[in-house]
């Protein structure tokens, strides 16, 4: 694997920091503030900034600067269409390309969310609804992007997963699963993982597309009750 550049550096820590809400949206980023933080010249955190704008991150206002977006339910909709897209174009590849440690890695992301969803409602004894175990979510979907063994097709789904967990931060309490939601979801993995193992192109593609709309509906309606 090469090492990261310069820019590259810069771009993973600022979308780090914005993952772990350091940054709020409508903020202002500084090229000189980054620069000293991460101990670097300005040139690679002004490509950063670039490459953040092209990601759809950021907005750069002439003699402003670049603000970090707050994104809307019509972005929410673009990204899941998007995500869709690929992810459902991805499994005739991983099906031809992934590997038997690829599937075990994914059989792995399913079994971990459930651990994850049952021990929070263990340890909460109460039927409540709890910010769900959405790193191990997302590793369910990046995992199945892993099999296609394609860095274009990952590249793309991390940005899109990224900005779905940004989006469901800045939601906060509002974006939450009781624990049949969270059985659902779960559910849902594991058949999609059985379709996939069985080379049910056809039943894979239909129960993902369904997992991913029902997704998007529960965080618009997050976003809606803001």
């Amino acid at each position: 694997m090469s090492m990261l550049t310069l820019p590259e550096k810069a771009h993973r820590q600022i979308v780090d920091q914005i993952l772990k809400g350091s940054i709020n949206p409508g903020e202002w980023l500084r090229e000189q503030h980054f620069a000293e933080k991460l101990n670097m010249s300005a040139t690679p955190v002004r490509e950063a900034f670039r490459q953040l704008e092209r990601e759809g991150w950021v907005v750069s206002l002439p003699r402003c600067g670049v603000q970090l977006r707050t994104f809307a339910k019509e972005d929410i909709e673009d990204i899941y269409t998007i995500r869709e897209g690929l992810e459902v174009a991805a499994i005739d590849l991983a099906i031809k390309r992934g590997t038997e440690e690829d599937w075990k890695t994914v059989k792995k992301s399913v079994e971990d969310y459930r651990i994850e969803c049952e021990t929070l409602f263990e340890n909460q004894k109460s039927n409540h609804k709890l910010c769900g175990p959405d790193s191990s979510d997302f590793n369910f979907h990046l995992s199945l992007i892993s099999a296609t063994h394609s860095q274009k097709y990952y590249h793309l789904s991390e940005i899109l997963n990224n900005q779905i967990l940004y989006s469901a931060i800045h939601i906060g309490t509002k974006f939450r699963l009781n624990y049949q939601e969270m059985m659902q979801t779960s559910d849902e993995h594991m058949n999609i993982y059985t379709a996939l193992r069985g080379k049910e192109i056809r039943l894979a593609e239909e129960l993902l597309r369904s997992h991913l709309r029902v997704a998007k509906e529960r965080l618009i309606l997050g976003l809606n009750s803001d």
